[in-house]
């Protein structure tokens, strides 16, 4: 894990698609559009039977994306290549794998829709160049396969609080955005992004952040983060989230809130009582019915994303893919 936590003037100058001539914005772009091409990659996997990926495998193949890619270059390995993989790894991992040549279809697809379908030597190929890849990312990652996503303690620890469904459900999703449009897990470790993700869903269904009568569990969950850096954190997430939802249609608070009828900044807390804090802010009447829990497995349908046009996928210096 420490192999993979850098500071933030690290993740700004010393990434190796720097030295390819990306810029900063070109990087984070392409990572957040590894992310909407992997939860768009799952929904599709999860419409052809089999045991359905969760949030949980979502998020593993994000964290994975991420580690790649402090160690590779952007110019040498496509995202959507990178992002593949890593949804078929964190599934074998999960016990829940799909077959290689499921995978390269739907990749397929997505990557180039609107081509004819692969032939099979075609498809026999590409699945060779994907075991090569599966192969390089297992090593990258330095074959720890198993990763503990900021879900887990955001669902331990709003149930030790005795908080409502529509906040664990948010907080849950929102812990996917972080790991989605942010590369806050190299910077961060799990739990604190957890406590992140718990901040932000209070204030968007606009209660109060739990302080004194929650005090032992913040600590215990996340000692090195202090109020001012959470607060700090959290604003920035926000902020982070207004920019990215006009060109990402598939962030997953989003969608989990379209699916429900819900706005995450108006919302009538029927919860109030439940959790026995004061409102921050009135809310208006009308409430929704919550379709999906915090476990739930697959989150609304949302509009598929378009990513920018990608750099050449090569091995070696020799293109491979095209």
């Amino acid at each position: 894990m420490a192999a993979f936590l850098f500071s933030e003037a690290q993740l700004r100058s010393d990434l190796p698609s720097f030295a390819s001539g990306f810029s900063l914005e070109e990087e984070e772009a392409a990572r957040i559009h590894a992310g909407s091409f992997i939860i768009d990659l799952v929904r599709r996997l999860n419409r052809k039977g089999g045991a359905q990926l969760a949030e949980s495998e979502i998020a593993v193949a994000m964290i994975f994306v991420h580690r790649f890619f402090t160690r590779h270059s952007m110019s040498v390995f496509d995202f959507r290549d990178v992002a593949a993989i890593s949804v078929f790894v964190a599934a074998k991992a999960a016990n829940k794998q799909r077959t290689l040549d499921r995978l390269v279809a739907d990749w397929w697809r997505m990557k180039f829709p609107g081509q004819e379908y692969l032939e099979k030597t075609v498809m026999r190929q590409l699945e060779a160049i994907f075991v090569q890849l599966e192969t390089l990312l297992e090593a990258t990652l330095q074959f720890e396969l198993e990763v503990l996503v900021p879900h887990l303690f955001v669902a331990n620890t709003l149930k030790k609080l005795g908080a409502c469904k529509i906040v664990k459900a948010t907080a849950y999703y929102y812990a996917t955005d972080l790991l989605h449009i942010t590369h806050w897990c190299l910077t961060y470790t799990s739990q604190e992004l957890a406590l992140v993700a718990i901040r932000v869903a209070f204030d968007s269904v606009g209660l109060e952040f739990p302080k004194n009568g929650a005090a032992a569990w913040v600590a215990q969950l996340a000692p090195s983060l202090d109020e001012a850096t959470l607060g700090r954190l959290a604003n920035r997430f926000r902020s982070k989230l207004t920019e990215t939802r006009a060109w990402i249609p598939n962030i997953s608070s989003l969608t989990f809130a379209a699916i429900n009828g819900l706005r995450l900044d108006a919302l009538k807390m029927e919860s109030e009582r439940q959790l026995k804090l004061v409102p921050r802010v009135a809310k208006e009447s009308g409430s929704s019915q919550l379709n999906a829990s915090v476990t739930s497995e697959e989150p609304a349908t949302p509009r598929p994303s378009t990513p920018r046009e990608p750099r050449i996928f090569r091995e070696n210096g020799r293109r491979v893919i095209m």
